[in-house]
């Protein structure tokens, strides 16, 4: 069934559920269709179709009008448990972040971005904005055998988004670093991507030839694309916050850099913010004190601090004097957090 779901999952158009069971009967296999499969292939794959006649076979009651279903799916999901949601600078530790709570807290790690649980990177999702997915909400906590679900998208705040993240029941940080060490930490991570191939450039676009050019052009670039989302984001969030929504901030440097980060003061910030109990404080503060978050699912990549000294100070310049278009926003903690000590 793992082929057939596989093969679904790649498909366009209606699936023709009496072939496969004639194909089945032709290879005398005593095997019959899990519709349990099919339905997940047609929940994941918005370019499958099924047909009318097909409906009932699948367990899909064709009598209730499908919006009823679509409602008490939303009721359901919104009855489960707390959550949580990273709202993320790109190369600011996240990913680092949400295992720590996956792990510790035994959370289940899920993409909210796209109804696609199985690789969504693969189906060219990584050039789209990360923009919240009800639909992938719905399906992540419904189809979640833990109580909790913890995920973590480079996404910018809105009152729509604020609104959707509490319908849910997400409580949420907010995931910051300096935004001059962010551009050297994205260079080296593109270094290794194929540029040249539209599907695996990010968000933020960049010409086909990146890779080929000088530092100093690929330093610029960032900076006027993932520099400026990165202060967009921030702002973005500041304001989501006069309106009332509350987070807890984790500042990379502050809280996550293996050379100077507190994580046993960043266990201490989530259970607080998370209203743990006893023992989830204690596996939380046991999981950073002995350095065990899974290091193959936490993507760090030096996980130090400081290294946008490498980045020009013309490129740090363009950056700071964009962020000066929001000063009457901005106080002296908030130009720390985005340029550290690095300011011209």
């Amino acid at each position: 069934m793992n082929e057939l779901h596989q093969a679904l999952l790649k498909s366009e158009g209606f699936i023709n559920l009496s072939g496969i069971e004639t194909a089945l009967k032709s290879h005398d296999s005593t095997e019959k269709i899990d519709y349990a499969v099919v339905r997940d292939a047609l929940l994941q794959n918005s370019s499958l179709r099924v047909l009318p006649e097909d409906m009932q076979k699948l367990g899909l009651d064709i009598k209730t009008h499908p919006l009823s279903n679509l409602i008490h799916a939303k009721e359901i999901a919104k009855s489960r448990g707390n959550n949580v949601f990273i709202a993320c600078m790109p190369k600011s530790g996240s990913s680092f972040l949400a295992t720590s709570i996956s792990q510790g807290l035994d959370y289940a790690f899920k993409s909210l971005t796209s109804s696609r649980r199985t690789s969504p990177s693969s189906y060219g999702v990584n050039p789209r904005e990360q923009e919240l997915c009800e639909l992938a909400i719905m399906n992540s906590i419904l189809h979640n055998q833990k109580p909790h679900i913890v995920a973590q998208h480079h996404t910018k705040a809105s009152p729509y988004t604020a609104q959707i993240l509490s319908a849910y029941n997400f409580q949420v940080i907010v995931q910051t670093r300096n935004v001059f060490d962010i551009l050297v930490s994205a260079d080296d991570m593109l270094k290794s991507w194929d540029l040249s191939n539209p599907r695996n450039q990010g968000f933020t676009t960049l010409p086909l030839n990146f890779n080929m050019l000088g530092v100093k052009t690929r330093y610029g670039l960032l900076a006027k694309g993932l520099g400026v989302w990165c202060i967009n984001f921030y702002v973005s969030w500041l304001r989501q916050r006069s309106m009332g929504t509350k987070f807890l901030h984790v500042d990379y440097n502050k809280d996550i850099a293996a050379d100077i980060g507190d994580k046993p003061s960043l266990g201490k910030k989530l259970s607080d913010f998370l209203s743990l109990d006893g023992m989830q404080s204690q596996n939380l503060k046991s999981l950073f004190e002995k350095d065990q978050v899974d290091k193959t699912k936490s993507r760090f990549n030096r996980g130090v601090s400081n290294r946008g000294l490498e980045v020009p100070a013309h490129v740090r310049r363009y950056i700071v004097d964009y962020t000066k278009q929001f000063s009457s926003e901005l106080d002296a903690v908030d130009y720390k957090r985005l340029f550290g000590t690095m300011l011209d």
